[in-house]
């Protein structure tokens, strides 16, 4: 007998993708939901320089109430995202971890981070490198 799938990570990373793969990670999204498919647990679009701004939005906008933990590590995201994100995190319940170390950031941005994680000191956060050992340590073993 088959075992019921309660929940899933969708892992994307480092596959290079581009506008045709953005629309196909959107249809698996939106076709687990309305087969009421294995919960979507994390995603993570890691190491997708291509994935920037325009990717990241479709994405969030067709995530799951069951996602509880997104990482776009290296994405060439920018401010824009990082607004997404957190407006998004403030509305969505089950968020408990975000990992988007490596993007292009500003300063305001990474307070209006640290001030969610504030507000919300149960989400596990990492917005910057911490140190360039832990930077080396992550892309030798991702």
């Amino acid at each position: 007998m088959y075992e019921k799938i309660d929940s899933v990570l969708l892992a994307l990373a480092d596959l290079q993708l581009n506008l045709k793969s953005k629309a196909c990670r959107n249809l698996i999204i939106e076709k687990i939901k309305k087969n009421n498919g294995p919960l979507l647990n994390k995603i993570s679009m890691s190491f997708n320089k291509n994935l920037t701004d325009s990717g990241l939005n479709s994405i969030i906008q067709v995530l799951p109430e069951s996602t509880s933990a997104i990482g776009c590590v290296e994405c060439g995201l920018t401010d824009a995202s990082g607004e997404r994100i957190i407006n998004w995190a403030y509305t969505h319940k089950g968020i408990k971890e975000i990992y988007l170390e490596g993007n292009l950031f500003s300063k305001n941005i990474i307070n209006k981070f640290a001030k969610l994680k504030k507000d919300k000191p149960n989400i596990i956060m990492l917005i910057e490198w911490p140190s360039e050992e832990f930077k080396k340590m992550v892309l030798e073993n991702y």
